[in-house]
Parts: C-alpha cells; sequence; structure tokens
C-alpha cells in the first residue's frame, strides 16, 4: 500500500506526479491525492491552507485525472546547450537578463505619497518579488541548473542588504512612534524585533552555507516564511496607527523612514 510519506520523498526529489505515478505502480492522480488529500481533478474548493499543504501543484491538476505522457524536451541537455549559444548571440536577451537578475531593492522612495502606510506598503512589495524568486526559481532539490542556484543565492542577498537598511530605519523612527501612539506599543515593539531577530538569525546561517545544498534551500524556505509573517504583523501595526494618527503625523514618520533608508543606500 503507498503511503504518504512514500510520495512526498518522490516530490521532493523532484518527479512529476506522472513519473511518480509509474514508478509506485499507481495512476498519477491518486499519487497527487495521497500526497496533498486533494483531488487532481480540481473538483474541490480550495482554502488558503489547501495550497500550503506539501506536494500541491498551483497550476492546473486536470491532466493528472486523465493523464497522457508527453515528452518533455526541456529535460535534455542539448536543448540546454542550444539555448545557452541562443542567449550567448542575443544581446537583446543578455541585457534583459542582466536587468532582470535579483538585486537589493531601492529603498526610501517616496514617490507622490509619504504617507507612512504607503512608503512601508512599497518596500514590502519590493521584498515580496525578491521572496517570490526563492519561491518560484527551482530549487537543487527540483533539478536547478546553476544558474537558479545563482539567481536564488543573488534574491538572499538582495533580501539581506534591502533588509539590514529597512530594519535600520524603522528601528530609529517607525517604532519609536508605535511606542508613543499605541498603549500597546511596548509589546507590539518587542514582537517586531524578535521577528526581526530571528530573520537575522536565518540570513546569518544561509551566509554560513553553500548555496544550493539541502541545508541552504532549508533556511530559505523558513526565510520566506519568517518574512511573510513579520510583513503581515506589519500591516497590522500600521492599521492601529491609522486610527489614532494623523495624515501630517505619519507622513512626517514616512519622510524620515525614507530619508535614513536612502543615506544607508547612499543615495542622496
Amino acid at each position: 500500500m503507498v503511503k504518504r510519506h512514500d510520495v512526498l520523498v518522490l516530490v521532493d526529489r523532484g518527479l512529476e506526479y506522472d513519473d511518480i505515478g509509474q514508478r509506485l505502480g499507481i495512476h498519477p492522480g491518486l499519487a497527487y491525492m495521497i500526497a496533498t488529500g486533494l483531488p487532481a481533478d480540481g473538483s474541490d474548493a480550495l482554502t488558503a491552507d489547501d495550497t500550503e499543504r506539501p506536494g500541491f501543484i498551483p497550476k492546473s491538476t486536470q491532466r493528472l485525472a486523465t493523464p497522457a505522457r508527453v515528452h518533455n524536451p526541456t529535460h535534455h541537455s542539448e536543448v540546454h546547450e542550444w539555448i545557452a549559444s541562443r542567449v550567448a548571440r542575443d544581446i537583446q536577451l543578455q541585457e534583459s537578463g542582466a536587468r532582470d537578475w535579483p538585486t537589493a531593492p531601492k529603498l526610501g522612495d517616496t514617490a507622490d505619497d509619504s504617507d507612512l502606510a504607503a512608503l512601508l506598503a512599497r518596500d514590502h512589495n519590493a521584498f515580496h518579488k525578491l521572496t517570490n524568486r526563492l519561491k518560484y526559481t527551482p530549487s537543487s532539490a527540483k533539478g536547478a541548473a546553476d544558474d537558479q542556484v545563482a539567481e536564488r543565492a543573488a534574491a538572499v542577498d538582495g533580501l539581506r542588504d534591502g533588509l539590514e537598511r529597512h530594519e535600520r530605519a524603522e528601528q530609529l523612527h517607525l517604532w519609536p512612534f508605535v511606542l508613543e501612539k499605541l498603549p500597546n506599543g511596548a509589546e507590539l515593539a518587542d514582537n517586531a524585533q524578535e521577528q526581526e531577530q530571528l530573520g537575522s538569525g536565518l540570513l546569518d546561517e544561509l551566509a554560513q552555507q553553500a548555496p544550493g545544498t539541502e541545508q541552504w534551500d532549508q533556511l530559505a524556505e523558513q526565510l520566506q516564511h519568517a518574512l511573510r509573517t513579520h510583513v503581515a504583523y506589519e500591516d497590522q501595526v500600521l492599521l492601529a496607527l491609522h486610527d489614532v494618527t494623523s495624515t501630517e503625523e505619519r507622513r512626517a514618520v514616512g519622510e524620515r523612514i525614507a530619508a535614513a533608508e536612502r543615506s544607508n543606500d547612499g543615495s542622496p
């Protein structure tokens, strides 16, 4: 009898459910059901918790219910060699790839709105883009190529640089504002500091591991979760601040945070 563990081990090794079903001698749709508890035909209405289940596939799984073996030529080395030679001859493609390479976010942009919530929302979106690079760029367990391992490492480097500047500015200006304006400000600030220390600790551990190793990938996954949790927490704090502060107060703090981020970034 095939157990959930048997399927998830193969998922973690980067195998598709078609291959898992063939290896275990079961229908690929059944393999998906065993791993996730969800039907492959998409008949269930999914909740947010469902999408976090190990083995879950965010795209359509209908094909698993009625599978057809499809040859995927991208699995062959000659295809990768052809793509590499094509890129080497295409300057525009190279320039586009360079522009899209993960880098530290540009922080401190007040745009047309220096309100504290608007400023931090822009910062959080910048960090969200980098965590998405970690989430959607294949890890070594998913068969990542060398450039994809390097891309994931660059995303972590960008997060490290950006978070150092962002959190330093918040310590100087956001959390003193929280302490002043909210009756439970001290508790909120302490919780935030604990979350930031967790993130910093994970970044320190990542710096001690080689990108592409199993340990590095596990730490990167933990970092993604820690950052999502911290952003959601700050969003709640900002909502509480909005109810007890004026637009002028929030803009003044937002401008100070932006200035601190730009000075740490070396920007004027």
